[in-house]
């Protein structure tokens, strides 16, 4: 995973600031804000986490951000699927 999860996001905080304060650890190539968290997305791997653990509590737009690495997108069948084995798994052992 390159992508980092930025939470505790200050209106002020807008994607150019996101951008400037992460691209310093490494190459940026996609920034996402949403309300109060955002995604930055970086080219290496290495970058993010040492982005992650120099930024992590760090106070940005007047309040301490909290970065996590992001979890890809989740495939609803794959979901499904783990959720249905878990229920067989149950069953047998209920019985």
């Amino acid at each position: 995973v390159k992508v980092l999860y930025v939470r505790n996001l200050t209106v002020q905080v807008m994607e150019e600031k996101l951008r400037e304060t992460f691209e310093v650890y490494g190459e940026v190539y996609r920034v996402k804000k949403i309300k109060d968290y955002g995604f930055v997305h970086f080219e290496e791997r290495q970058h993010a986490l040492n982005a992650m653990e120099d930024l992590s509590g760090k106070v940005l737009g007047g309040a301490k951000i909290e970065i996590s690495l992001a979890k890809p997108p989740f495939d609803k069948k794959k979901k499904e699927e783990m959720l249905r084995k878990r229920e067989q798994r149950m069953m047998k052992s209920m019985a």
